[in-house]
């Protein structure tokens, strides 16, 4: 029997971000919107159905849905969050 196909990276509807396999969140890839820089200071809250980020100052505008993220799994936002906020640096002695 032969093995099963890697997993293929799937866009999610919407533009709301979630998953329900960890392991797929090798292939999460989220796209930031243009306006936004690494670090900036960001506001998440929880719409219910899903945690959505913005920048700070900002609220979530149905109207202009290009201007927030969404993601319906708290660890993936949480993990998101995280990562705005890294420092990034290329020292491998830096822990």
């Amino acid at each position: 029997m032969a093995p099963d196909p890697p997993p293929v990276p799937v866009e999610p509807p919407d533009q709301i971000i979630a998953l329900a396999e960890p392991e797929r969140e090798l292939f999460l890839h989220v796209e930031v919107p243009a306006s936004w820089t690494k670090g900036q200071l960001l506001n998440v809250r929880n719409a219910g159905e899903c945690y959505v980020v913005t920048l700070l100052g900002e609220e979530f505008d149905p109207r202009h849905p290009e201007r927030a993220l969404k993601f319906t799994n708290p660890a993936l936002c949480q993990n998101f969050v995280s990562r705005w906020y890294a420092r990034e640096h290329f020292d491998p002695r830096a822990r």
